[in-house]
């Protein structure tokens, strides 16, 4: 029987203090050897790592996760290397997994199942490569590093061959308050336009460029993003033949560019749907456009494709498609399809704000009893339950029921407070006293009323209602005297 063979965890790391224990304690037991680069920590991450037993060395941050990754792989001196990051977690059946294809003579690299969890909920699921034979492998670009050329190069040498390996690694780092607290936005965006710079042809970098812009919500990055890509591809610079993020490309083009003009973002996304068909982002963006655009069969046939479809990404091949299926339900008067696609929808995310707004405003529609049974079953934020409610009862008010949306309301205010301004303005379309109490700050109450004043403008009769009896509101609102005047 041969010798046992060694294997080494390599990561680098920056101010991981908070997260390091819990990644340790999930290996514990499965590395030979745990090598480390710090790119400059200021809290105790150094020590709790040479407390664990690794070589730590420390390299100055130079905007190149690849030079990093590739320093802490030199540090190896095991048969196999595993690399994971901080933020990562391994299961159980995984860590069996990992010991055991070490000792497979056949196989040169492995790959992981990797679920990230995002906010709301959801989470995708991917299979990276991470680990391999400690037999010359390297990274490649500054930022979303790859090693897949230099692994596969490797195999092709040797005979050996890849595999999958059963067991989940979780990553945690995708939230949203983790990312702000790393000042990502900017770190991120620099590296990315430092490797666009360095390699104008380099499609994946523009790529994660526009993810980055669509994360942050930063319009004028992305908008910048998407126009330099496609002139690139007018020109023949750039090619979205093969690219397995073709789709989702394509689309964040069509929301980047025309954000407020659907059918221009329609138009540009048809331009090159044929050099990305198959790709589920590209038709969960085309079925909302063809939603949006008034051409609900074509819409529904996308929507129907994605949950057809093979996607890492829960929401586009469940969550969105379903809730686009709904919404053409309910459009067509099919209230109980809607719902049954609403809650197939909650059943794969229970937390995901759309579904539960979607759930709780079919519920409300049906009665109170049915709304107070959602909300038992379901964890709905206080915001989303004030959005529904308010958005029902303006609804009602719109259709002249009244009477109904102020029933509605007045049940729902100790839950949604901003219910109330809802119920003051019906108290006043109906010409009654209203003894509402708002519990809200003035900035709130101010944005609540607002929103009611636009709403009425798509019912002139129940505006001029509200404008005949709004002077009653001056005292406590006293910038409605200008905008009655706009109005009058």
């Amino acid at each position: 029987m041969g010798r046992q063979l060694t294997l080494a965890l390599c990561m680098i790391v920056r101010d991981e203090a908070d997260m390091l224990p819990g990644l340790l304690a999930s290996v514990d037991g499965l590395w030979d050897e745990l090598c480390v680069v710090d790119t400059g920590s200021n809290d105790g991450t150094r020590q709790l790592l040479r407390d664990a037993g690794a070589k730590v060395v420390e390299l100055p941050w130079e905007d190149d996760f690849a030079a990093a990754r590739n320093a802490s792989l030199e540090l190896a001196t095991s048969d196999w290397i595993l690399v994971l990051d901080a933020d990562e977690r391994v299961s159980p059946e995984l860590a069996a997994s990992l010991r055991a294809v070490l000792e497979v003579p056949e196989v040169g690299a492995a790959s992981l199942r990797v679920r990230s969890d995002f906010d709301g909920g959801h989470h995708r699921d991917s299979v990276l490569l991470r680990m391999f034979r400690n037999e010359g492998i390297r990274y490649r670009y500054r930022i979303h590093e790859d090693c897949t050329p230099s692994v596969a190069a490797m195999l092709l040498s040797t005979g050996r061959i890849p595999a999958v390996l059963d067991g989940t690694l979780e990553h945690l780092g995708y939230t949203r308050d983790r990312a702000a607290a790393r000042d990502k936005l900017a770190r991120d965006r620099r590296m990315l336009q430092a490797a666009i710079a360095e390699d104008p042809a380099d499609l994946y970098s523009r790529f994660k460029l526009l993810e980055l812009a669509r994360f942050w919500a930063d319009d004028e990055l992305g908008a910048e993003a998407a126009a330099e890509v496609l002139e690139g591809l007018e020109a023949g610079r750039l090619s979205l033949a093969r690219d397995p993020h073709g789709g989702e490309l394509v689309a964040m083009l069509a929301g980047a560019l025309h954000p407020d003009d659907p059918t221009s973002a329609l138009t540009l996304l048809q331009r090159f749907a044929e050099d990305c068909e198959g790709s589920p982002a590209l038709w969960l963006a085309r079925g909302e456009l063809r939603e949006i655009c008034g051409n609900p069969m074509a819409a529904a046939e996308d929507f129907e494709r994605c949950l057809a479809a093979e996607d890492p990404t829960l929401q586009r091949t469940t969550t969105r498609p379903l809730l686009g299926l709904a919404r053409l339900a309910l459009a067509a008067g099919d209230g109980a399809s809607a719902a049954d696609r609403v809650e197939e929808a909650l059943r794969g995310a229970r937390s995901d704000p759309e579904a539960l707004l979607a759930g709780l405003a079919l519920a409300i529609q049906t009665d109170l009893n049915t709304a107070e049974e959602f909300l038992r079953e379901y964890t709905v934020p206080p915001e989303l339950i004030a959005e529904a409610i308010v958005g029902v009862g303006k609804g009602r008010v719109l259709d002249g029921r009244v009477e109904e949306a102020r029933t509605l309301m007045g049940a729902f205010v100790a839950a949604a407070p901003v219910a109330g301004i809802g119920v003051l303005v019906c108290d006043l379309l109906l010409g009654d006293d209203s003894d509402i109490e708002l519990d809200l700050e003035q900035h709130e109450a101010d944005d609540a009323l607002l929103g009611w004043f636009e709403a009425l403008t798509h019912s002139p009769r129940q505006l001029h209602r509200f404008v005949e009896v709004a002077p009653a509101l001056v005292p406590a609102f006293p910038w409605l005297v200008e905008l009655l005047e706009d109005d009058g």
